[in-house]
């Protein structure tokens, strides 16, 4: 009850009193999935090889008795209808998601636009630089409130307010995602690259509960363009569920190798207001110009100084930032992998013709 009273009240949301908002809930999660996954993953790897033998088995027995042999009626209704019940489980899975991140990403940009209405200028640093907490604030959020300030997300204080909210739903949908895996192994289909895609899905719920915990600069820009990738991510995953082909796959990875990248650029801008007068002095003139030509684009004008206290969230993003370089470098790794396995495909498919 308590959740459903807050998602029905954007305008009213406080972190501080939010449910799921304490320290053990993504650590808890996180292992409890982790643990998930080792306890399930040998039955469904040997699922996933009973039937590779058995299809390659088929397909050996009609390339035998060329290619007139069929699958009995019962056998092959049986397999139809599993098939088809999987189906349409991880269809709807990735519609809801799809449509989840469609709604997050049209909320949190509304939201971004009317912040700026407020401010009443187009100065857009505050996606770059969010105002550090006071000490007060700091106090409150850790249990001991004064009442001798007035929180405000939108002019420094606690993570409170309608932007922090879509935040905060962002956090809740991490947890649900956690079922990409569950599901996947439940169905005996191991997710390629299994590596990668468990590192993300526990070390995400940390970094997005970072994000309001410490108000951490830049997190608006990761959300919207994550939930954008997402939503043309997950929109391309009901349709494979569905047995659809699809042939822009590879550039779904690129467009995450694009969004990583696109956090190293932001996180430059960051670095500009958080400690710019301490680092513009040991660059050349022509790298500090530049530099500051950039920031001045987005609305920072003065460069800050001494990281933590210039800008809010610093130790997040540190977090944040060591989070998306590993991605940055796991996803290059999986576009090298599908586009030399693409072109494997091509070339026997051309010898076979």
């Amino acid at each position: 009850m308590e959740l459903l009273r807050t998602l029905s009240d954007p305008a009213g949301f406080d972190w501080r009193t939010a449910p799921l908002s304490a320290w053990y809930w993504p650590v808890g999660a996180a292992g409890i999935y982790l643990l998930a996954v080792v306890a399930m993953l040998p039955s469904a790897v040997l699922a996933s090889e009973k039937a590779r033998e058995a299809a390659r088995a088929e397909k050996e027995a009609r390339a035998a008795a060329g290619g007139r042999t069929k699958a009995s009626p019962e056998s092959a209704a049986a397999a139809a209808g599993k098939s088809g019940a999987w189906s349409s489980i991880m269809c709807w899975h990735n519609l809801v998601l799809c449509i989840w991140s469609l709604v997050m990403m049209l909320g949190c940009a509304y939201e971004v636009w009317m912040r700026l209405g407020e401010a009443g200028t187009d100065d857009t640093g505050f996606l770059f630089c969010e105002t550090p907490m006071t000490g007060t604030e700091q106090a409150s959020r850790a249990g001991t409130p004064d009442g001798s300030e007035q929180f405000a997300g939108a002019a420094g204080g606690a993570a409170t307010g309608p932007l922090y909210f879509w935040s905060y739903v962002y956090y809740l949908s991490k947890f649900y995602e956690l079922a990409d895996t569950i599901l996947a192994l439940a169905k005996g289909s191991p997710p390629r690259h299994l590596f990668l895609h468990v590192f993300h899905h526990a070390l995400v719920l940390l970094m997005s509960w970072l994000w309001l915990e410490q108000r951490q600069s830049l997190q608006w820009i990761g959300l919207l363009f994550n939930t954008f990738v997402h939503v043309v991510m997950y929109y391309y995953f009901s349709r494979v569920a569905l047995g659809q082909r699809v042939w822009w796959k590879n550039w779904i990875t690129t467009l995450q190798i694009v969004q990583f990248v696109t956090s190293l650029v932001a996180f430059a801008i960051f670095a500009f207001a958080a400690a710019g007068a301490d680092i513009l002095p040991l660059l050349p003139d022509v790298a500090a110009k530049g530099w500051r030509a950039i920031a001045a684009a987005v609305g920072l004008s003065s460069p800050g100084s001494g990281w933590r206290h210039a800008c809010a969230g610093w130790s997040a993003l540190q977090f944040n930032l060591f989070f998306n370089v590993t991605l940055l470098f796991g996803f290059v790794n999986v576009l090298g992998k599908n586009t030399s396995a693409d072109a494997k495909k091509k070339s026997k498919s051309t010898k076979t013709a």
